[in-house]
């Protein structure tokens, strides 16, 4: 006799938080006159968010897999960009890898990313402004009450948890995100 199994009721089945990074890029252009050589460009971000962190391979699906943003071991806050390439010349341009900002749950934050290129021959300061503004997923709860005094609208924050399996360095999630409608 074949027994149906239930996975949603199933002990590895179980709900995972799905993390919600600002994922970024940046595109540097050299805009001024002359080579810069062996070069790489300092990233410190300020404001209210929770860390910041570069894009890595899965040391079994992706091993060869190279980013050229790195993290500093010793902050959250800070990340440096080394890239293949050392040259770039006048009017030319390179992508860097994926990086993100974890923010704070439930608030939109603006966070000032200042970066300084230091070359062999040159160095060069500035700063980017980043808006996060936060998309939300609205879970309407309603609760039984005795009083008219107890109705009140409670307004929280959390992360969405998701159904799905761990699995080595990742989750499967078994759902999809188009189930989700955002605002």
């Amino acid at each position: 006799m074949f027994k149906k199994i239930n996975f949603n009721n199933h002990p590895l089945h179980l709900k995972y938080k799905w993390e919600q990074n600002c994922w970024l890029k940046l595109q540097i252009t050299n805009t001024g006159q002359s080579v810069i050589e062996d070069y790489k460009i300092e990233l410190e971000f300020e404001g209210d968010f929770e860390k910041v962190g570069a894009e890595s391979g899965h040391f079994l699906y992706n091993p060869n897999y190279i980013n050229n943003v790195k993290e500093y071991r010793n902050s959250n806050k800070a990340l440096i960009i080394v890239p293949k390439d050392q040259t770039l010349v006048q009017g030319d341009s390179f992508t860097s890898g994926n990086f993100y900002i974890e923010p704070k749950v439930g608030e939109g934050s603006e966070v000032r990313l200042n970066w300084k290129l230091l070359s062999r021959d040159f160095t060069d300061t500035g700063s980017l402004i980043i808006k996060i503004m936060p998309k939300f997923h609205k879970v309407f709860l309603d609760n039984e009450i005795d009083n008219i005094e107890d109705v009140r609208e409670e307004i929280s924050y959390k992360l969405i948890e998701r159904p799905g399996m761990s699995q080595i360095g990742y989750v499967d999630y078994f759902d999809k995100e188009s189930d989700y409608n955002f605002e």
